[in-house]
């Protein structure tokens, strides 16, 4: 009858986790963070925050921000880009591009 063993057992009988092994798996680890990092990112620079009207805007006439759920949240894209701002300080793509202070890099 084969007698069973556990994976410490057949690692000691293989030679033990020696450097090819920490190479392997340092490897493995590289690229599976190259691959994670990329995921990660889009949760990030994705991002939309709210927006609201400009205080002096004659156009754009809502008195509340405007998140991803409400009814009217697209209705931005109708309107030029000087009648509404985003409504608090965070960053992302989306709230740079477009803006009045983005700096474009070559």
């Amino acid at each position: 009858m084969a007698k069973t063993i556990t994976v410490d057992e057949a690692l000691a009988e293989l030679g033990g986790f020696g450097l090819f092994q920490w190479l392997i798996y340092l490897g493995a680890s590289i690229a599976e963070m190259a691959v994670t990092y990329q995921i990660f990112l889009l949760t990030f620079i994705t991002a939309e925050p709210k927006w609201l009207c400009r205080n002096e805007s004659l156009i754009c006439n809502f008195s509340e921000p405007m998140g991803l759920t409400d009814d009217d949240y697209e209705a931005r894209c109708d309107m030029p880009r000087s009648e509404w701002k985003f409504a608090d300080d965070f960053t992302s793509i989306v709230t740079e591009v477009g803006s009045d202070q983005y700096v474009a890099i070559y």
